[in-house]
């Protein structure tokens, strides 16, 4: 019997390879607004893929089987096994509760953070839980979590934006940090960087 944590890392897998393809496809992100009277603000983001999400909130490819490569060993994968699986919720931080914080919490090593995107999973009997971090860049780098709340298999999907157009690349942080570590106040942030997680 397969853990549910594998199934759920195959779902959001495919899942987030086809949610990527229908952002850059899309040409919402465009209209989205960064910046709030004169503060950059990600609130406008957060509710934008809320809103994409539960719109987009299953796998739609025809695709019988697929091979995916999962923590560095490539897999068989039943897609039509994936496609019993939805997203019924996304919450947003403002709209966690007591409860979803503890869950949140015991599933970290790391210290305690809201996530920007709380994903509730379902195959129809059982729910799961994933964190999603938003990050989003004029240009490339940007200044990562502190490596106190940095959980390196989260999923990211990181915004890179300029004045003509928007694009999307998702994938586990890791694989967005770059070779840089400043060390600001003494605690180590990465850089991470929107090429990095692209390539």
């Amino acid at each position: 019997m397969e853990s549910n944590e594998l199934i759920i890392e195959r779902f959001l897998s495919l899942y987030f390879f086809e949610l990527e393809r229908k952002l850059n496809s899309d040409k919402g992100l465009d209209e989205v607004k960064f910046q709030s009277e004169e503060a950059n603000t990600d609130e406008f983001l957060k509710l934008f893929m809320k809103s994409f999400i539960l719109t987009n909130n299953s796998i739609t490819t025809q695709i019988k089987s697929l091979k995916i490569n999962i923590n560095g060993i490539n897999e068989s994968v039943d897609v039509e096994e994936l496609k019993r699986f939805r997203i019924e919720e996304v919450s947003i931080p403002s709209e966690l509760t007591k409860a979803q914080k503890e869950e949140i919490a015991k599933k970290k090593t790391s210290v305690y953070t809201n996530p920007d995107l709380l994903l509730k999973i379902t195959n129809g009997i059982d729910e799961f839980f994933e964190s999603v971090e938003l990050k989003s860049t004029k240009d490339n780098n940007i200044p990562g979590s502190s490596i106190q709340q940095v959980s390196p298999l989260e999923w990211v999907i990181f915004v890179k934006r300029n004045y003509k157009d928007t694009e999307v690349s998702i994938g586990h942080y890791i694989n967005c940090i770059t070779e840089k570590l400043p060390f600001p106040d003494r605690s180590p942030r990465p850089q991470i960087g929107y090429k990095t997680l692209k390539e």
